[in-house]
């Protein structure tokens, strides 16, 4: 339980950063953006050197429409490496975190973990053949009786308790609860119960949840803002992947000094307030 937890936490860690490098390297790839740069740089050129200043229109047209193209390959080189690191991380955390919650909230130990504390094995063997005994009960029981039992298992939190808990819970799965139209209002009670149940079982805080579900939700959205702008990630077997890996490398403490700016700017908005 602890090492999946900080393995969850790691890698929504890594997803954040990986997320964010991403967003930054597909907004490079915005034709807009790439426009400005290449005429400032073209202007910037013109500034220093009094020559390329007194050339034709025609040829400070071409030069901007030059340095677009050699920026925007550059911009999705150095994006699909960003998509490449992005895609495993963020898909093994969205798997772990549904696998860890769902595994979490079916265990039913976590809501009586002292039930058998005080059984020995005879009483195990004895707990075994209770099952058996009460899992054609539990098939047949009405939504009433399945209320009845489930609040009195989660308030004895014995042996029994947790048996005719995770019967109850299995049939709750299974569905088909309401014989009649006038079980509808016990049945969701019972569902609502056990549900509410369940999110107890699963080990983070509101906002640690939060903030995991909302980082797969940003890496979702930047994976999907990337597939929008035609970038694709490269593999490492690929034959530009060195090259577009040195870039992405290059490229890293522009990255940092944007993320440090916009930190500061947000700082300073917060103080402003």
């Amino acid at each position: 339980m602890k090492e999946a937890r900080q393995r969850l936490s790691a890698l929504t860690q890594q997803v954040a950063t990986a997320a964010r490098r991403l967003t930054y390297n597909t907004h490079a790839t915005t034709p807009e953006v790439r426009r400005q740069s290449a005429h400032a740089r073209v202007e910037a050129m013109k500034q220093q050197h009094e020559p390329t200043r007194r050339m034709p229109a025609s040829y400070h047209e071409a030069n901007e429409r030059d340095i677009f193209g050699e920026e925007m390959a550059l911009a999705k080189t150095t994006a699909s490496v960003a998509l490449y690191y992005a895609q495993p991380v963020l898909r093994e955390l969205s798997e772990q975190y549904r696998a860890f919650t769902q595994r979490c909230r079916r265990d039913t130990s976590l809501s009586m973990p002292d039930a058998f504390d005080h059984v020995n094995a005879n009483g195990m063997l004895t707990a075994a053949l209770l099952t058996e005994t009460l899992r054609p009960i539990i098939a047949a029981a009405g939504a009433a009786d399945l209320l009845h039992r489930y609040t009195r298992a989660m308030e004895t939190k014995d042996a029994r308790g947790r048996i005719e808990a995770e019967l109850i819970e299995q049939r709750i799965e299974t569905g088909g609860l309401a014989a009649r139209p006038e079980d509808l209002p016990v049945v969701k009670r019972l569902q609502e119960y056990a549900d509410a149940v369940a999110d107890l079982r699963v080990p983070f805080s509101p906002d640690e949840q939060h903030e995991i579900e909302e980082t797969i939700a940003f890496g979702r959205k930047a994976v999907g803002m990337a597939d929008l702008a035609g970038v694709h990630p490269v593999a490492a077997d690929h034959p530009a992947y060195a090259t577009a890996k040195a870039a992405f490398e290059a490229e890293s403490p522009i990255f940092q000094a944007a993320v440090r700016a916009q930190v500061e700017a947000a700082a300073a908005a917060a103080e402003a307030e």
